[in-house]
């Protein structure tokens, strides 16, 4: 091969390596690198990163869009956001009157979440309700419908979340954890 040739291809090779490089989205990798690493303690699975936005990874073009997920969320037992609260059902109805289709309990984390799949009809329609349920009784219902966001630690994070932005614009960004006390 002549040098022209080779040097064509070495080209082409370095504008298809830029070019994939840059199709990541700077957003989404700014704020999944905002939330730290992984605790060594817990494996990743159900329980592991509990107060954090579930769909940042879980979603299409996620680190972990294989196993995507409609909805994810944290529930803890006081605002303070310090204990997850295990085994209370997590209810939704979206636009569609849709919803998951199996019961929605949450772990030892308090941490619950819808796999994309598990949504019927097929596909999350806006806006949806939520409400927190133990023994049939609704222990919180959220006053507002959820209008575009999946992951309700995205808006609803412990005080003491990881992130870079300051007392001011954490106390405008975020409303308090999801909690409804003890069951």
């Amino acid at each position: 091969m002549s040098a022209r040739p080779k040097l064509l291809l070495v080209g082409v090779v370095a504008v298809a390596a830029a070019a994939s490089a840059s199709c990541t989205d700077p957003v989404r990798d700014a704020a999944v690198a905002e939330l730290g690493p992984e605790d060594p303690n817990v494996p990743p699975g159900p329980d592991h990163r509990p107060g954090q936005p579930c769909l940042l990874c879980h979603s299409e073009n996620g680190v972990a869009s294989d196993s995507p997920m409609a909805v994810a969320g944290t529930v803890y037992t006081d605002k303070d956001g310090k204990k997850g609260l295990a085994d209370v059902e997590v209810s939704f109805v979206d636009a569609r009157n849709g919803g998951p289709i199996e019961k929605i309990v949450t772990s030892d984390s308090g941490n619950f979440f819808v796999p994309v799949a598990k949504w019927s009809p097929p596909g999350l329609s806006y806006p949806f309700r939520v409400a927190i349920v133990k023994d049939g009784k609704v222990l919180q219902a959220m006053a507002s419908t959820v209008n575009r966001e999946g992951s309700c630690n995205y808006c609803h994070r412990p005080p003491d979340a990881p992130s870079s932005l300051t007392d001011e614009e954490r106390k405008r960004r975020f409303t308090l954890p999801v909690y409804a006390g003890s069951p």
